[in-house]
């Protein structure tokens, strides 16, 4: 950041929790690269079960961050419209991905459980599914970042 620049200590630990929901995720895919059983249930099994928790945990306060930040400024949601938000909000670019949880957690984690075998795991993980879903999270949280500073 530059001198004299501070940001909304609101968004300080969106940031963190952004950056620990990377790293879980990074360490998902570390897990999946290293475990041999794809037999049925391989997600529920050690270690991948661990790192698994281990991201959603980290998901789940990234989240629960953004959304309290919404509704302390006065914004509120409607399920099938999303985000209704103050004007030029500087969080905004949050509301996408956060609005992706349920997609998320009910299509994409899913199908990378039933996937058999690292190739089509490696598929879900690194095409868009998994890792598409944490990037979208970061870089939200680089263009609440941007529209934060002057």
């Amino acid at each position: 950041m530059p001198a004299g620049v501070t940001l909304d200590g609101r968004l300080v630990d969106i940031h963190r929790w952004a950056t620990a929901f990377a790293r879980s995720t990074t360490a998902v895919g570390r897990t999946l690269r290293s475990i041999n059983d794809f037999s049925p249930g391989w997600g529920g099994r050690q270690p991948m079960a661990a790192a698994i928790y281990d991201m959603q945990t980290d998901l789940f306060s990234l989240a629960t961050r953004v959304e309290r930040a919404f509704i302390e400024d006065g914004g509120a949601f409607a399920p099938g419209q999303g985000w209704d938000l103050p004007p030029d909000h500087p969080l905004a670019p949050l509301a996408e991905p956060w609005e992706g949880i349920p997609t998320f957690q009910a299509v994409v984690l899913p199908a990378f459980f039933r996937a058999a075998g690292r190739g089509a795991a490696l598929r879900i993980f690194e095409g868009g599914g998994v890792c598409g879903f944490a990037t979208a999270f970061s870089a939200a949280v680089d263009a609440a970042v941007e529209l934060s500073t002057p």
